[in-house]
């Protein structure tokens, strides 16, 4: 027996590099804010809230070596509001996995998902964007296309094929995505959404080498219904670019886009500048948006504004931040910078919002 025992043990020794190594992480974030916003002719309002600095959330990730330099891996990532405890679900009423949701493969090829997956022209926004579109200073905020609940597919695409660009490219880097239409899916799944899609594509070129970094995307969907433009079906289609350069006493970002729902379009830009200030930081920023006279016929009007905040890490998974922002509207329009939920009953027809955040963020 001992020597059939030990027989065993050998084996199981001399088999056990053919089975691949494997992990899987459980990760996160925990973002809270105070927040006070003042509402030009209509009061102020004072919150706790959440996605001032980083989205609340909850994932697992994990990956398994298949040998050959290729592995399996998978991302299943939700948010949720710690203010009041509600899954995204229940809080914005969107899927419970409402970030990313894919399994696929890497290696020397690159990267391949599939599932639900970031949409590479919001990557590129968000890139350039000194506060990765949260809290009161985000870019967001000047888009009613987005607002309104009117663009599908903004953040997030579902039933998508992507694929990512290896390392090792000079510096060149890049992602490609397919969407199934699949009969037509909500804007995210979000309940609040009138418009249904079909059919979308979309990709992301860019190169980083040293201080400098410069990226484009374009996207295109396929729109099977709305109720705001004037033909019920048409594309929605989506151009930004932007660039950044690093002088270390400061980092410059400029960025621009223009969204083109069926008729209705409209443009955004948006310069800004991140000081950092030992292992702090501090930032501004400036936006202005505008929309054509189709697009503002159907209550879609332009703004503009700036913002500027200030990041204290406590360490490398907490900080401290604090955020003032104004925005100011073009003719009719009721953009504010709250967080969520941007277009609001709360500002007044051409009025403004004025305010500030200050928080805490905790990475686990």
């Amino acid at each position: 027996m001992k020597k059939k025992f030990m027989g065993m043990a050998l084996f199981g020794l001399c088999v056990a590099p053919a089975f691949a190594e494997s992990s899987t992480t459980f990760f996160g974030a925990v973002d809270v804010a105070i927040r006070h916003i003042q509402y030009s002719g209509s009061g102020s309002a004072t919150s706790v809230g959440t996605f001032g600095n980083s989205p609340s959330l909850f994932g697992v990730r994990g990956t398994e070596d298949l040998g050959g330099g290729m592995n399996a891996i998978f991302l299943l990532e939700g948010a949720f509001a710690p203010d009041t405890g509600q899954s995204a679900t229940g809080a914005f009423g969107v899927p419970f996995f409402n970030r990313s949701a894919w399994v696929g493969l890497n290696g020397s090829f690159g990267e391949v998902h599939l599932g639900r997956d970031w949409s590479p022209n919001y990557v590129n926004m968000y890139s350039f964007d000194p506060t990765y579109n949260l809290g009161v200073g985000n870019v967001s905020h000047y888009s009613n296309l987005l607002n309104q609940g009117l663009v599908p597919n903004y953040y997030w695409t579902t039933n998508a094929i992507t694929y990512s660009t290896p390392g090792g490219l000079g510096g060149m880097y890049g992602s490609f995505q397919v969407s199934a239409g699949e009969g037509g899916n909500g804007c995210n799944g979000n309940t609040v959404c009138g418009t249904t899609i079909g059919r979308s594509v979309s990709g992301r070129l860019g190169y980083a080498g040293g201080p400098f970094e410069i990226a484009g995307a374009l996207a295109q969907t396929d729109i099977t219904s709305n109720t705001r433009a004037i033909s019920s079906t048409g594309k929605w289609t989506q151009a930004n670019a932007g660039m950044s350069y690093d002088f270390k006493v400061v980092k410059v970002m400029l960025w621009a886009d223009t969204d083109k729902f069926v008729n209705l379009r409209e443009s955004r830009a948006s310069i800004a500048a991140v000081i950092p200030v030992q292992n702090d930081h501090a930032w501004i920023s400036a936006v202005t948006s505008r929309s054509d006279n189709a697009a503002k016929s159907a209550g879609v009007y332009g703004a503009h504004g700036f913002a500027a905040g200030y990041v204290h890490n406590l360490s490398k998974r907490t900080a401290l931040y604090a955020a003032i922002a104004r925005l100011s509207n073009h003719g009719q329009g009721r953009l504010n910078i709250e967080d969520i939920g941007s277009f609001s009953s709360n500002t007044v027809a051409g009025g403004r919002s004025t305010g500030g955040e200050i928080g805490i963020r905790h990475n686990f």
